[in-house]
């Protein structure tokens, strides 16, 4: 089965939609869900969070609620480690490296 991860966006833009609307971005995520594998992390999660409330006054509870009954059950969390931090620095030190000598 092929992977997708999930970015803030789409949490977002899906916890910010009215009813009518917010039936699109259900099917498409039903879809996406029936399809592929689908992964987000917690830095998604937060992000969510945050956005929702600042920008669309959305309540705490109900994105959480969005997390928990929508998100949980269909999404894997993906773990970030200092691994993965250390792999990111050294990849960007390369880029960094590339650009500079071209």
């Amino acid at each position: 089965m092929n992977k997708i991860f999930i970015d803030a966006n789409f949490f977002i833009y899906l916890n910010a939609q009215e009813p009518e609307q917010r039936k699109l971005y259900n099917n498409f995520y039903s879809k996406l869900s029936e399809k592929y594998g689908l992964y987000t992390n917690v830095l998604v999660l937060d992000e969510l969070i945050f956005v929702s409330k600042k920008k669309y006054n959305i309540p705490y509870n109900a994105t959480t609620d969005l997390i928990e009954n929508d998100i949980l059950p269909y999404v894997a969390i993906l773990d970030i480690t200092a691994n993965e931090y250390k792999k990111a620095k050294q990849e960007l030190q390369f880029q960094i490296l590339c650009v500079k000598n071209s």
